[in-house]
C-alpha cells in the first residue's frame, strides 16, 4: 500500500510538471487543421486540384448487369456453317410470361435464350408456343418440339 502511494505521488508530480512544456512539433503533427500543400513537381493548377480534391468515380454502364455474359450472342460467320435443325438444334424449354415468349435452344455453336425474329445458325425463329418452336430457312419450315422430339 505504501508503494502504491509513492508511485501515485511520483506520477502526479511528473504529470503536473510536464503539462506546461509541450513541444510544438507534436502539436503540429496532431493538429486536425493541416494546410493542404501543393504536391511538389506539379506545375498545372488544374492537375494539383485534381490530386488534392479528386472527383468521385463516374460509373458507365455498357450493358444490363442482369443479362448473362454468355448465351444470347451472335457470332460472326456462324451462318456460313450448315446446320441441320432437326438433328443439331434442341429445344430445352419455353417460357411464356404474358405476351413474351422465350425459347431456350441449344446448337453446336451456342446455348441461349431466343425470341421470335432471332437467328440461330442459318435459321430464323418464326413462332414459339409452349409445345414447339418453328424455325424457317429460305421459306422452308422446321418444327421442333420441346424436349427434342421432332414432328
Amino acid at each position: 500500500m505504501r508503494y502504491c502511494l509513492i508511485l501515485f505521488i511520483i506520477l502526479g508530480l511528473l504529470g503536473i510538471n510536464g503539462c506546461g512544456r509541450i513541444d510544438k512539433r507534436f502539436i503540429h503533427k496532431f493538429s486536425s487543421k493541416r494546410k493542404q500543400e501543393r504536391p511538389e513537381g506539379v506545375e498545372s493548377v488544374e492537375l494539383a486540384k485534381a490530386i488534392l480534391r479528386p472527383q468521385p468515380y463516374r460509373f458507365t454502364i455498357d450493358r444490363d448487369p442482369f443479362r448473362p455474359l454468355v448465351g444470347n450472342r451472335r457470332y460472326q460467320g456462324e451462318e456460313k456453317i450448315e446446320v441441320d435443325a432437326k438433328r443439331d438444334i434442341k429445344v430445352i424449354g419455353v417460357v411464356t410470361l404474358g405476351e413474351v415468349k422465350v425459347a431456350f435452344l441449344e446448337s453446336p455453336f451456342k446455348v441461349g435464350t431466343f425470341r421470335v425474329g432471332d437467328k440461330i445458325s442459318n435459321y430464323e425463329i418464326e413462332e414459339i408456343t409452349p409445345q414447339r418452336v418453328v424455325l424457317i430457312e429460305g421459306g422452308k419450315q422446321v418444327i421442333l418440339k420441346v424436349g427434342g422430339e421432332d414432328e
